[in-house]
């Protein structure tokens, strides 16, 4: 009898309260470094202002995704890089929490490159297609859909 209560507790153990810390885990997460992780298991690591990931920081979510870059008020500013899950790597200019600027994507399942101008979260204006298996295109986007592209192994330039 003495065992099976003695079981019955260590099973309960871990629902009352044992899990992972949340909040500000280390250093001065209002204004300075440190580390805040979420009820949800989401962690980040970096430079606060005000109370929210401001400057240099990596945030981790739960769902596999990771950045490393630079923060604005709480939001992806500037230059970063953003892993994504299923393995593709965008790196390149962020703003209000969006693709933005100059940026290049790596994917995963086929290994090719796609470089080029975004314009809140999406493609908008020259981009460059470098395939792994050989491809090579210029492309032009107008707010996310590809207006136009032409192979670009073909061009000689070295030509006047």
């Amino acid at each position: 009898m003495i065992m099976k209560r003695l079981l019955l507790i260590l099973l309960c153990l871990p629902m009352i309260g044992f899990g992972q810390q949340t909040g500000c885990i280390s250093g001065d997460c209002e204004n300075g470094y440190g580390t805040y992780v979420w009820e949800n298991g989401s962690k980040y690591k970096g430079e606060w202002r005000n109370g929210e990931m401001h400057g240099l920081g990596t945030l981790t979510w739960t769902t596999g995704g990771v950045y490393k870059g630079e923060w604005k008020d709480g939001v992806r500013f500037g230059a970063g890089a953003y892993y994504y899950a299923d393995g593709n790597i965008y790196i390149g200019g962020w703003n209000d929490n969006k693709r933005h600027f100059w940026g290049g994507i790596k994917y995963e399942s086929n290994g090719n490159i796609r470089f080029g101008m975004y314009n809140s979260g999406v493609l908008n204006g020259a981009g460059w297609l470098v395939g792994k298996g050989g491809t090579n295109q210029i492309e032009m986007w107008d707010r996310g859909e590809m207006d136009a592209w032409f192979d670009a192994k073909y061009i000689d330039w070295n030509e006047n």
